[in-house]
């Protein structure tokens, strides 16, 4: 506690000193005449962004949505990103090309079949933007490392990640993106909240990949995704290209399970969209997911009839259904067939977004040769309060089944953060996170039985301090 009051004391006087030597952005005069916005380029083509999910950060293939508010090329990467934070404000502002943050935090956790403790957690962010006429690039990396006074023959924990995306606009019917997301988790009780305090607030979307508590073990993700995009015709027709490569490594499989090893997965798959009138359009896409080492457990995913409805330029209503061909062979299971199913709802600005989804199809257990039919409901909101409060809540259910084998896997995960402005750049935050996990599939019997919340507050200090 006295180690966690002196950090706090001390990022406290820093954010004063800075302030007092970077000169604060005035307001404009009572008599200034009003700012007229520009008028939207013609011939701009509306973003597409995918709805969020929230706890997961890999691109599945996602019905998209369209945007109207950004149709600058950085637009495009800032879109794909969940507002609610001021670190989020202050990374994914085109102004600024450069900046950093600091946090500190005390936290309060039980479960995970342990008794209750306190531990105190440091992070740092660094982040960059470049944009030019028509490509665009940004570049973030936040650390956090955790001590646990309380908690005796127990090594302390860092976690990493890093997040890289760049786009390319062709011309005003054609872009391409890449991404790179990078984790590195101890997969501890105060691990779950480096999510919400990382340096930036990337895509939390769906995934068809399970994350599994694994505690006390290290758990890193790499995720490359790339998409190709294109109006063939010129008359609303959008064909989308799109890959995502995925690398799951575990720091030591022998201390959970030996069925557990590291796992990865390959997807190549195409959409197509036709616009059919202002407010409605309709899609299909195919995607092939292959795993491990790229001759069994193959997905063939079909969607069929994916219809989105713009109610207004900012709420869109999806619903999809299709079918997921699954070969696991390497199980003695053969082909099957199973359905799939999404519907959900969106609300998006600038500023903020509400989203709610249910899905049904397979999901892979992630170090575990299985696809287990899966039901998942999602649901979350960013938004700011005024000038000086931002909240973020999400949480999702999951619940899987087995074709062979009776039991369930269920899961659950909730999020909520309330920031306030103290002073520009700084801001005193409350955090708080729950887990849950229960295995009765005999196939995947050593999958451990989890149950945790940790509560937190602290500091954290961003520069610069200008919201977009």
């Amino acid at each position: 506690m006295k180690k966690f009051l002196l950090l706090t004391f001390g990022i406290l006087m820093f954010s004063v000193w800075i302030n007092a030597q970077v000169p604060v952005n005035e307001a404009p005069p009572l008599d200034a005449p009003p700012y007229d916005a520009p008028p939207d380029p013609v011939g701009v083509r509306p973003i597409e962004v995918y709805p969020l999910s929230v706890t997961r950060e890999t691109v599945y293939d996602p019905p998209p949505v369209t945007v109207r508010y950004s149709p600058d090329v950085f637009g495009e990467l800032r879109a794909n990103t969940l507002p609610g934070s001021f670190a989020h404000d202050a990374a994914w502002s085109l102004q600024n090309n450069f900046g950093f943050s600091l946090g500190a935090q005390e936290g309060y956790y039980f479960g995970d079949n342990s008794q209750s403790s306190s531990a105190t957690s440091l992070s740092a962010g660094v982040f960059t933007n470049y944009s030019s006429g028509k490509s665009a690039m940004h570049l973030d990396y936040g650390t956090d490392y955790s001590f646990y006074p309380e908690r005796q023959n127990s090594a302390d924990d860092i976690n990493h990640s890093v997040n890289a995306a760049y786009v390319y606009r062709f011309n005003n019917r054609a872009s391409f993106q890449l991404r790179d997301q990078f984790t590195s988790s101890s997969n501890d009780p105060l691990s779950d909240l480096f999510s919400i305090n990382a340096s930036s607030g990337r895509l939390m979307a769906g995934s068809y990949y399970y994350d599994l508590i694994l505690s006390p073990q290290r758990y890193t993700r790499n995720t490359v995704t790339t998409s190709l995009s294109a109006d063939v015709t010129g008359k609303g027709t959008n064909l989308n290209i799109f890959g995502s490569y995925e690398n799951y490594w575990y720091g030591d499989q022998s201390s959970v399970t030996g069925m557990m090893k590291d796992f990865y997965s390959a997807t190549i798959g195409a959409r197509i969209n036709q616009r059919i009138t202002s407010w409605m359009s309709l899609g299909t896409s195919y995607s092939l997911q292959l795993n491990d080492d790229l001759k069994e457990n193959q997905a063939h995913r079909v969607e069929i009839g994916r219809f989105q409805f713009d109610l207004s330029p900012n709420v869109q209503v999806y619903a999809s259904g299709g079918v997921v061909i699954t070969d696991s062979s390497s199980n003695n299971e053969g082909y099957r067939v199973n359905t799939q199913a999404r519907t959900g709802i969106s609300w998006s600005t600038e500023i903020a977004r509400l989203y709610a989804e249910y899905s049904r199809t397979m999901i892979s257990v992630s170090g575990y040769r299985r696809l287990l039919p899966s039901d998942t409901f999602l649901a979350g909101l960013g938004a700011p309060i005024g000038d000086r409060v931002n909240v973020r809540v999400s949480g999702y259910y999951q619940r899987s089944s087995d074709s062979l084998y009776s039991g369930r896997l269920n899961s659950y995960t909730a999020q909520a953060s309330m920031e306030y402005l103290l002073v520009p750049g700084l801001a005193a935050s409350g955090n708080y996170t729950y887990r849950y996990q229960k295995n009765s599939i005999s196939s995947l019997g050593t999958i451990p039985y989890a149950e945790r919340s940790t509560i937190s507050g602290g500091l954290r200090y961003n520069w610069p301090s200008r919201r977009r």
